[in-house]
């Protein structure tokens, strides 16, 4: 079993066979879009910013996560505050983006100071749901292929677990070039 965080998938999966109807999974995401020129005049918010230069940042609290990722070439700032669904809770994602912000405001309240000034500079606030969804037995139908995002089911969890794993791959390589650099001086 896998999770959906695109609604589109599950329409397109749906166009290759899979009827399944998805079922609601206890976690969303609020999607913060924050231009980079609100975060330059304060020096805080450019040290958060550079923990995310060129890759990811990941922060937690016990029952919340933020990720943060940079885009459009360091133009805007994508934050993406994902928490775990509570009873009481309305079970459908927020459409109104100011009360999504709103939303997301009031309950990433008791992060970190600093993360919360980041996440209240935030221009678009959008509340996704997570669905559960099976993969797909075959990624052709006649002569269509499903190719791209929309091809595959990627967990929260998989899809962070991933980008982890490049950066310890990253880091793995640099050693192993230092390895070899150092090895071909000791030749000399």
């Amino acid at each position: 079993m896998t999770l959906l965080k695109y609604p589109c998938q599950s329409v397109i999966k749906a166009a290759f066979g899979d009827g399944q109807q998805l079922r609601q999974a206890p976690y969303r995401i609020y999607r913060a879009l924050v231009p980079t020129e609100k975060l330059v005049d304060h020096k805080r918010d450019m040290e958060l910013k550079e923990q995310a230069k060129d890759s990811f940042a990941m922060f937690f609290s016990s029952d919340k996560q933020v990720s943060w990722f940079e885009g459009r070439d360091g133009l805007l700032q994508d934050l993406e505050a994902g928490y775990i669904v509570s009873e009481g809770d309305d079970p459908k994602a927020e459409t109104d983006p100011k009360k999504a912000y709103a939303k997301m405001m009031q309950r990433f309240a008791d992060i970190h100071p600093d993360l919360l000034n980041v996440l209240a500079k935030a221009e678009n606030v959008t509340d996704w749901e997570v669905n559960f969804s099976r993969p797909l037995p075959r990624l052709w139908k006649g002569k269509a292929v499903l190719i791209g995002d929309a091809a595959h089911s990627v967990s929260v969890v998989v899809d962070y677990a991933y980008l982890v794993l490049t950066v310890i791959f990253r880091c793995i390589l640099l050693q192993a070039k230092e390895a070899a650099n150092l090895w071909k001086m000791s030749d000399v």
